[in-house]
């Protein structure tokens, strides 16, 4: 099993790395084919996405005994609150290098590519029945009511709804993943989004270092100050982080966070509330990104003084703004305009500025999400079971004392 992932790790890399390096060489009829069909496989999977969450939450959460549910979705609001709100205050600490020393160097080499790649055929769009957050909402709902009034026939409803979910990942999504990241790619090398990048990588390499190494941190801390067990975690990580790397989306990922996060916990079934509940809304990517770039940007090109109450303002609207984003690629940052504007003092030519870094910036921003949602999920499995243990023992424990 070990070798099977290993291998598809590295074949996901190649096609990764092959996109970048070979895409002058590859026919552009071709290149094109590949992003259309990247774009099909993303619809098909945003459709069916609700699905997928409703079954999995539903499923773990009728599991969960008594009140655990309610406990253990309030125990997820707070655990997020309080993740997104350190990952603010660390980036504010760190961030305040660079604004110290900022230079002109972060607007280099970012203009947009009039050449970029089109879909050969025109892409069909599906309807959206019910987005993946209304679906969660219901999932949670379903868990705590209906075993109470349906009993035994809840957990089985639960059961195959789960198991459809799992052959949608594993029969459906997860062979063609392959092809939804090689046509993203090519789109973001026909963007130029790599000599961007290259333009401005002192400043990249300083943000992105810095959220890395906090995020492996948190899996240090959730693997019980462990450093062969967070070693083992983040490993079994490395698969999502290519997938969200290439994909831009942490919701698109969800499914290989998720079997990730399960390898790595002592209870699977706890991953399955934890990682579809925070994907949209423990962003530690963006965290680190708006706090540490967009005071970069006040300091190299503001021409109005940011005041302490300002910037206290912005950053717990940062933390606030995140349980409103939508994961998708400059979403976050428009949803924060009013907000920029009226605390950092943005004007519009800024404002346009910050999107563009951003939507350049947003496969590694995404890559940091994938990462600090593994290790959230991981941190969170673990105050779950110490706060909780005797609640989440398996029935089966009683039945063998039993027969003892």
């Amino acid at each position: 099993m070990a070798i099977t992932q290993s291998l598809k790790l590295v074949f996901l890399l190649l096609v990764l790395v092959a996109a970048f390096c070979f895409a002058d060489y590859v026919p552009y009829t071709i290149k094109s084919l590949c992003y259309a069909a990247s774009l099909s496989i993303k619809e098909v999977l945003v459709f069916m996405l609700p699905l997928v969450v409703f079954s999995i939450v539903f499923h773990s959460t009728s599991k969960l005994r008594g009140d655990s549910a309610v406990k253990t979705l309030l125990l997820l609001i707070a655990m997020v609150a309080l993740s997104n709100s350190a990952s603010v205050a660390v980036a504010h600490f760190l961030g305040s290098y660079l604004s110290a020393s900022a230079t002109r160097s972060i607007i280099s080499g970012i203009q947009q590519n009039i050449h970029a790649l089109e879909p050969l055929y025109t892409t069909f769009h599906l309807p959206s029945l019910i987005s993946s957050a209304k679906a969660l909402a219901l999932g949670f709902t379903c868990g705590i009511i209906l075993p109470a009034v349906l009993g035994k026939k809840s957990i089985i409803l639960s059961e195959k709804l789960s198991n459809l979910s799992v052959f949608i990942l594993d029969r459906i999504f997860a062979p063609v993943l392959p092809i939804f990241i090689l046509g993203s790619a090519f789109r973001m090398e026909s963007e130029g989004a790599l000599t961007s990048l290259q333009d401005n990588a002192g400043v990249v390499v300083y943000i992105f270092a810095s959220a890395f190494l906090y995020s492996a941190f948190l899996y240090f801390a959730g693997s019980g100050f462990s450093l062969r067990k967070a070693l083992g975690t983040m490993k079994n990580m490395l698969p999502a982080i290519v997938t969200g790397l290439g994909t831009m989306s942490s919701l698109l990922t969800m499914p290989v966070t998720l079997a990730a996060v399960k390898k790595s916990i002592k209870h699977p079934h706890i991953a399955d509330i934890s990682v579809p509940g925070s994907v949209n809304i423990h962003l530690l990517g963006d965290c680190f990104v708006s706090v540490m770039l967009l005071p970069l940007l006040v300091a190299t090109l503001g021409t109005e003084v940011v005041t302490t109450s300002d910037y206290a303002h912005f950053l717990v609207y940062v933390v606030l703004m995140k349980f409103a984003e939508a994961a998708v690629a400059g979403t976050g940052l428009v949803l924060m305009f009013p907000i920029i504007e009226q605390y950092l003092h943005f004007s519009p030519t800024m404002l346009s500025l910050a999107t563009t870094l951003f939507i350049l910036l947003d496969p590694l921003i995404t890559a940091v999400n994938v990462f600090g949602n593994g290790a959230f999920s991981v941190l969170f499995a673990r105050v779950h079971n110490l706060l909780f243990h005797q609640e989440t023992k398996p029935k089966r424990n009683d039945a063998s004392r039993r027969t003892r």
